[in-house]
């Protein structure tokens, strides 16, 4: 009897220790939360303005939880590479990161597919910071202003280039509505952080940047770069001497904001816990003026607060990128519209099963159906136009966006669909891109790559 009872006693025992491990949650729910160091996981490059905030965020909640924050920086297309790996990590509270307006707004937008959903794969604790980014160009750069910047890349487009923390980032987005906004033809490249991005820009290996202002004051601070402008409506107290791009392009508004997340289905507790702590960090006056002395204001919001400002912001940043400013593009020495020979009219009309294009199923599917229009050697049309991008330094990192546009704005034109009549044809080039939303390509991208196709297109004579 003695030995059958202490076996199970023992079996009881152990029945329960292995229950506790299983269940992290019920430990958390008992306000031990947390127990052991918290992972954190920032999707973007050590020395960088998200790396330093961060940093100073996780020693303030270290000191505040009794545990160790550790900060892993998993930087990769422009944070997307770090989600994926929060959203895929255990919902014990154990492991979060540093979500925001790249990943949960831009993105969305900006990538036809993404290895997870923006929204409902994560739990959105609270908001962090918001801060705005600054213009600034490396010493070669002959410009002191906006203005001047605007009338230099009007007169030499393609010829300069500006960096990012690569696609999807407040960079990238801020270098995109300049382009539009100002008019000017500047190259995209993107990286896998700003602290990269700015150290080519130091080289001389590129020209311009939009970087976070931390960043940017770090070298323009000691004269490494010039400041031209900060991407927020107004002038930042910070560097109230730097003007507002604003002040030169009315409307132009760029903020970046951040958000404490971990994965989906984080318990309740837990997710509590956290919004607690992190509003006595957010809140705390050393917190705040760390943050402040870098040009970013520490904004705390309950879960359910942060969940529809991301929402909010995301439905903005379709608005910026769908309906910018009218859009006029600059072409050298070529025609316009249908009249002007260009090498996307070529062939003869005829039936052909197999004409193709390069892209999409339903973009081929259009081609076959309306091969009645003219119809030869699609391969060869985009082949003469990729040939002439490649020659021009400017676009050699656009080759395969400038490719997949053209082959599309070929599949729009059998499709019926016709291409704008002219490089002003605002209301033509809205609908191309439309149309080219429903074949899976980001409004950004669409805008982007038809750009460089019809500088091209419409100037081969």
């Amino acid at each position: 009897m003695t030995t059958t009872s202490s076996a199970i006693g023992r079996r009881m025992v152990l029945g329960g220790l292995t229950g506790a491990l299983a269940a992290p949650s019920i430990v958390s729910a008992q306000g031990t939360y947390p127990s052991k160091p918290v992972r954190y996981i920032n999707p973007f490059p050590a020395g960088g303005a998200t790396d330093t905030l961060s940093r100073l965020f996780c020693a303030k909640m270290a000191e505040l939880s009794g545990q160790q924050w550790i900060v892993e920086n998993k930087g990769g297309s422009g944070g997307n590479v770090g989600m994926d790996a929060l959203a895929q990590s255990t919902p014990d509270g154990y492991t979060l990161g540093l979500g925001g307006i790249a990943s949960h707004a831009i993105s969305p937008t900006l990538y036809a597919k993404l290895p997870f959903n923006a929204r409902t794969d994560f739990t959105f604790v609270s908001t962090m910071w918001q801060l705005p980014n600054m213009l600034v160009v490396n010493l070669d750069v002959p410009a002191k202003t906006v203005a001047e910047l605007i009338e230099l890349l009007r007169k030499n487009p393609g010829k300069y280039s500006y960096g990012s923390a690569g696609s999807g980032t407040t960079l990238h987005l801020s270098g995109e509505l300049f382009k539009i906004m100002a008019k000017v033809d500047i190259v995209h490249v993107p990286y896998r952080g700003a602290a990269p991005a700015m150290q080519d820009l130091l080289a001389g290996q590129i020209h311009i940047i939009f970087d976070n202002i931390p960043g940017a004051l770090a070298q323009s601070r000691p004269g490494k770069v010039h400041a031209l402008g900060v991407t927020s409506a107004r002038r930042t107290p910070v560097v109230p001497d730097v003007p507002a791009i604003a002040e030169t392009l009315p409307g132009f508004d760029i903020n970046s904001w951040t958000t404490l997340t971990g994965p989906a289905k984080l318990p309740p507790e837990v997710t509590q816990r956290l919004s607690e702590l992190s509003r006595k960090a957010l809140e705390s006056d050393d917190l705040k003026a760390k943050f402040l002395d870098l040009a970013a204001t520490a904004i705390w919001r309950s879960p359910a607060d942060t969940l529809a400002y991301r929402d909010s912001e995301d439905d903005e940043i379709v608005r910026k990128i769908t309906s910018p400013p009218a859009i006029r593009v600059t072409i050298s020495g070529g025609g316009t519209g249908h009249g002007a020979r260009s090498d996307l009219d070529h062939g003869t009309a005829t039936e052909r099963p197999d004409c193709r294009v390069d892209a999409k199923p339903a973009c081929r599917r259009a081609s076959r159906i309306a091969c009645r229009a003219p119809c030869a050697d699609l391969n060869q049309a985009w082949g003469r136009l990729f040939e002439k991008a490649a020659s021009n330094p400017a676009f050699f990192a656009n080759q395969n966006r400038l490719r997949r546009t053209l082959s599309w704005t070929i599949c729009a034109k059998l499709a019926n669909q016709f291409p704008p009549s002219g490089p002003d044809d605002v209301g033509g080039i809205n609908r191309l891109v439309a149309y080219f939303q429903t074949l899976g390509m980001s409004a950004i991208e669409a805008r982007e790559g038809l750009a460089s196709m019809l500088r091209f297109a419409y100037s081969l004579r």
